[in-house]
C-alpha cells in the first residue's frame, strides 16, 4: 500500500529534524518506522529516495588485514637459530626444522625472555 505524500513528507521533516549523523542515523529511522507503523528498510528507501538519508557509520567487526602481517616459517626458524646462537649455545638444526612457524616464535620469544 503506498504511502500518502503528507506522511513522507512528515518522515522528511522529522528525519531532519533530529540532526542526523553517520553515528546516529540509523537509531533516527529505527524511531522513526516505529512511531509511524512502517518498517525500518520502507522508512531508509523513503529517505533515500527524497535524497535527505544520511548514510550511517558502519561499525565492522575486526578482519585478517587488523592482525599482523603472517611471517614465513623459515624466518621465524633463523630467527631462533640466532637467538640460540646468542646466548652461545649450539644449533640442533633437525629439531628446529620439525618446529611450525609459531612454536619457533615462541621459543625465540622465551630464549630473548620477551
Amino acid at each position: 500500500m503506498p504511502i500518502e505524500a503528507e506522511v513522507i513528507e512528515e518522515l522528511v521533516v522529522s528525519y531532519q529534524d533530529a540532526d542526523p549523523k553517520p553515528e546516529t542515523t540509523a537509531a533516527i529511522v529505527r524511531g522513526l518506522a516505529e512511531d509511524y507503523g512502517l518498517e525500518v528498510n520502507q522508512v531508509k528507501l523513503l529517505l533515500k529516495k527524497e535524497g535527505v538519508l544520511v548514510a550511517a557509520k558502519i561499525v565492522s567487526a575486526p578482519t585478517k588485514s587488523d592482525k599482523p602481517p603472517r611471517r614465513l616459517k623459515v624466518d621465524c626458524h633463523n630467527d631462533l637459530k640466532a637467538a640460540i646462537r646468542a646466548v652461545g649455545k649450539d644449533v640442533d638444526e633437525d629439531t628446529i626444522g620439525r618446529l611450525t612457524g609459531k612454536a619457533a616464535d615462541y621459543f625465540t620469544g622465551v630464549i630473548k625472555n620477551d
